[in-house]
């Protein structure tokens, strides 16, 4: 079974996402307040279409 995304309301009444990943740990979330849902869920579908293939880049110096 794959994660899933989760659309709920903040606090602000803005639209957020999550992904969960199967053990139901958050592996990802928006990071900011949609206000419509409709753009909310462009943000998820915008993260399935560019993500998939992704690089991974490490950067030097940046070990926090």
């Amino acid at each position: 079974m794959a994660g899933k995304f989760e659309v709920y309301s903040d606090k602000r009444g803005e639209f957020r996402w999550r992904l969960k990943a199967t053990n139901g740990i958050v592996i990802a979330s928006s990071g900011e307040g949609y206000k419509a849902k409709r753009d909310c869920l462009k943000g998820i579908a915008s993260v399935q279409k560019n993500a998939p293939d992704a690089a991974i880049q490490e950067l030097e110096g940046d070990d926090k």
